[in-house]
């Protein structure tokens, strides 16, 4: 069961993957639900892998599942300490992956970073700038970091009036990273010598090598990892619960290859109040990343040639495809991003992943 603010998201699709992929290695039968009232509660030893980014929205599920005897396994991009009740976790470690990040930065020699595009509304948003501020690897303060209150347009004026302060800058999320270099970019800022840093592992934002450094989990291994706490629970009845920390990785590039969602992936719709998805800009990066995600090679060479300015029938000719094959996949890549022209949808991608 995924969060519905969440489960849009190429994350969660991502998390979901791996841990139904592992699922069915191990022949353990599942059931994908969306309400906790179409469980069968006459059956005992049950549980729930539970995919969400929300502490509110947790908390309330594990109330839930205390009642009909269920026991969640929470799998998250966020730590989890603070929660009542019982259930088992599996998460990156935020406190882990923010003093590499900080040891990676010192490395560089880079000593006055700020924090940027935290959201009051994030849990692992908080749990990043708690750890920002520990100054355990370099010193930082209050005022190094920016918020993202109103949208990351807001966050970028604020931030670049004091950029001469830093020499680099850790992002809460790639999207908050792509936004940052394209705007950097519009300015004519020079960026060679000033690094920044994305939380997360995204196809979109390895478009961006080497301008971004990485600091991400694979998001398929918490899934995995999540079917290997449900098996220790079940053959060890005398252990109340599990909690598993999957490490991180710090990465100047990461592997931009693309395998497209299987039949059993399921594309969500977006609901969502908090202002992550509704700013503009985070919506329309989710949407290109969404397209990434689900393209294989060959749409993404015809991807490319259409950004280059290609005719159908020079795309054609070099992929070995029928005109009217290339028109429907490039309709397709125009339906995700809720475009209505190839023109209109040229404009639209080339505006977040300019190079």
């Amino acid at each position: 069961m995924a969060e519905k603010n969440f489960k849009n998201t190429t994350s969660c699709e991502l998390i979901l993957k791996g841990l139904k992929k592992n699922l069915r290695k191990k022949r353990i039968p599942h059931l994908v639900i969306d309400d906790l009232k179409t469980v069968d509660t006459s059956k005992e030893n049950k549980y729930l892998f539970l995919v969400s980014t929300n502490d509110s929205y947790i908390a309330i599920m594990v109330r839930e599942c205390q009642k009909l005897k269920i026991h969640p396994i929470v799998i998250s991009l966020q730590s989890i300490h603070s929660i009542p009740g019982i259930y088992s976790s599996v998460t990156p470690s935020v406190d882990n992956t923010m003093f590499n990040i900080m040891s990676f930065l010192k490395s560089e020699n880079k000593i006055s970073p700020a924090l940027y595009g935290i959201s009051v509304n994030s849990a692992p948003d908080i749990a990043r700038k708690n750890c920002f501020l520990q100054k355990h690897v370099l010193p930082t303060g209050e005022e190094h970091v920016y918020f993202n209150h109103t949208g990351l347009d807001d966050c970028f004026k604020r931030f670049f009036a004091n950029i001469s302060k830093y020499d680099s800058v850790i992002c809460t999320n790639n999207y908050a990273a792509i936004h940052l270099i394209n705007n950097l970019k519009k300015l004519n800022y020079p960026t060679s010598d000033f690094i920044v840093i994305g939380c997360g592992k995204t196809l979109m934002a390895a478009k961006f090598y080497p301008e971004i450094v990485f600091a991400y989990v694979v998001n398929e291994n918490l899934g995995k990892t999540a079917v290997t706490v449900l098996e220790q629970l079940i053959n060890n009845t005398e252990v109340l619960h599990i909690n598993m920390s999957v490490k991180s990785n710090i990465s100047r590039v990461q592997n931009s290859s693309s395998e497209p969602l299987s039949e059993d992936d399921v594309v969500f719709e977006e609901n969502s109040s908090d202002i992550f998805y509704k700013d503009p800009n985070i919506k329309n990066m989710l949407l290109i990343e969404k397209l990434l995600s689900i393209c294989d090679p060959t749409d993404m060479q015809i991807l490319d040639l259409v950004l280059e300015g290609s005719s159908y029938e020079d795309i054609a000719n070099k992929t070995f495809l029928s005109q009217s094959a290339i028109k429907y996949r490039v309709k397709n890549m125009l339906q995700i991003c809720g475009c209505s022209s190839k023109s209109q949808f040229v404009v639209f991608v080339k505006e977040y992943m300019k190079k």
